[in-house]
Formats: structure tokens, C-alpha cells, sequence
């Protein structure tokens, strides 16, 4: 079980790469909170999402969310 506060970041998570676009380390942090990186694996590795990573310029990263699988039992 999960606590309250990781659900809302994950729900935040969602609402921000739910669109497929995007979205830089700097608008995470913004827009879901400075945990977006543990909330953000913990997604990827609990919940099946895929993710992709890129890196645009001197180690600034974008996040794309490819997929969300169905998430393990």
C-alpha cells in the first residue's frame, strides 16, 4: 500500500505525461513536485509504464510517456 502524498504524485505525474508530449526535468519539478523522479520509477518498475528519456542539451533530460501497462498484482 502506498502512502497518501505518492498517490497525488502519481496522479499529478499522470495528468503531466498523459498527453504523450515532452516534458522536461524543470516542468516536472514544477508541475508534480521535487519526488517526480522516484514517483516517476517507481511507475515504470510497480506499474508498467514506458517512459522515454532524451537528452536535450548538457544533461537536461525530456520525458515521454510511451504506455502505461496494466501494473502488477
Amino acid at each position: 500500500m502506498h502512502k497518501d502524498g505518492e498517490t497525488k504524485l502519481l496522479d499529478r505525474l499522470w495528468q503531466v505525461l498523459g498527453d504523450g508530449q515532452w516534458h522536461s526535468t524543470a516542468e516536472l519539478v514544477e508541475r508534480v513536485g521535487l519526488g517526480f523522479s522516484a514517483e516517476l520509477y517507481r511507475a515504470v518498475q510497480e506499474l508498467d509504464w514506458r517512459v522515454e528519456t532524451r537528452n536535450t542539451d548538457r544533461g537536461k533530460f525530456e520525458y515521454r510517456l510511451e504506455q502505461v501497462g496494466l501494473g502488477k498484482a
